[in-house]
């Protein structure tokens, strides 16, 4: 039942799996929505009452296997959970949907007043963390900044996360939130310079003291993790964090050259920070040329044994050809530190094509999924 701000809008609800087609009135019943086992995008215009149409909202769906030969078959490590993501609008949603098909439609920042992105779900589906830049999703948020948000899907109530120690609201933007397993530790980089103390490492260059920070639902308090092996801060931006299921490893990616003693190698690289031990390593990837390389984008699984992430290269400087130019996806065993190329072909420098990018990996470390 699609519901507009303006009362008297239409709106369009299409799929390309059983080529439904329908408009129906704000608030109305839409069609009947067949889903396939696997992904379904549905997709959504909105008409208002003189005639302008919205953009196409888009909402993938991807519908649990009827029939299940182990844990290891689903994406999302439960049968009757999922998490799409309406793009376009700036609103973000989540949708149960289990395997006989029934589903129900919740919004994570409803009537929000600007862009919402980046979700990311706790393993139960119950909590959604996310970026915002509406001021509207709770009281008090007057930083003119974008947040982060966590959304609990229980309780219909939503928290701002980006928040200092005694809860004053951070003076510069927030993004990339990833949340641990049970949704009590959610990480994500901010250009804040006021979360925790001391942190000046911004104040020639607010892109150079981009942290990241790691803030704990459960005691209100914060972190800041992006920190050298000896406890100081970094020299350069860090980014796309990615929290262990139990909140105690933060991967991230980070073009700092003074985080681990001796791994400087003036480019951008994947570490791992241990929350318990207080310790940090880096992520070294075998490779023949040490220049015009970056790791990125890591994503490490909820078992804490496996980071997957890209390894860009771009040799250009030396050959005007783009074959020399590529992004592969790399995985890192944390235990036996062996690093394997994962996209690709093993015989030549890159696959048929050249970008493999944004992967995503399985509870348990054995699937990575990624674009290519």
């Amino acid at each position: 039942r699609p519901t507009a701000v303006d009362p008297q809008a239409t709106i369009t609800v299409y799929g390309d799996f059983n080529a439904f087609n329908d408009t129906v009135s704000s608030g109305a019943n839409s069609p009947a929505i067949t889903l396939h086992e696997g992904c379904n995008n549905i997709y959504i215009r909105v008409t208002d009452r003189n005639g302008s149409a919205s953009a196409v909202y888009m909402l993938q769906v991807t519908r649990a296997l009827s029939s299940l030969a182990s844990a290891d078959d689903l994406v999302t490590g439960s049968a009757d959970t999922l998490s799409p993501l309406l793009s376009a609008g700036g609103e973000l949603h989540n949708q149960s949907v289990d395997a006989a098909g029934a589903h129900s439609l919740l919004w994570a920042s409803k009537n929000g007043n600007n862009a919402s992105t980046d979700p990311a779900v706790s393993s139960s589906g119950r909590f959604v963390a996310f970026s915002s830049r509406a001021n509207n999703l709770v009281n008090g948020d007057t930083n003119n900044k974008e947040d982060i948000f966590v959304y609990d899907r229980n309780s219909n109530t939503i928290e701002r996360v980006s928040l200092n120690n005694s809860g004053g609201q951070g003076d510069d933007d927030s993004s990339n939130p990833s949340i641990s397993a049970d949704g009590r530790f959610v990480a994500f980089q901010s250009e804040a310079t006021n979360l925790v103390p001391g942190d000046t490492n911004g104040n020639v260059d607010r892109s150079f003291g981009r942290d990241i920070f790691v803030y704990d639902r459960n005691t209100d308090t914060i972190e800041r993790v992006s920190l050298t092996d000896s406890g100081g801060q970094s020299n350069q931006a860090s980014e796309t964090p990615s929290i262990y299921g139990n909140g105690r490893y933060v991967a991230f990616a980070s073009s700092a050259n003074n985080l681990v003693s001796g791994f400087a190698n003036g480019e951008v690289d994947v570490y791992i920070h241990d929350r318990t031990t207080d310790s940090i390593s880096g992520i070294a990837v075998p490779f023949d040329y040490l220049a015009n390389r970056s790791s990125l984008n890591p994503a490490i699984s909820e078992d804490g044994s496996t980071i997957a992430f890209e390894f860009a290269v771009d040799l250009n400087a030396d050959n005007q050809d783009d074959s020399y130019r590529y992004t592969d996806i790399y995985a890192y065993d944390r235990v036996g530190k062996v690093v394997t190329r994962i996209s690709g072909v093993n015989s030549g420098r890159d696959a048929d094509g050249n970008k493999s990018e944004e992967p995503s990996i399985s509870a348990n470390g054995r699937f990575i999924a990624y674009q290519s």
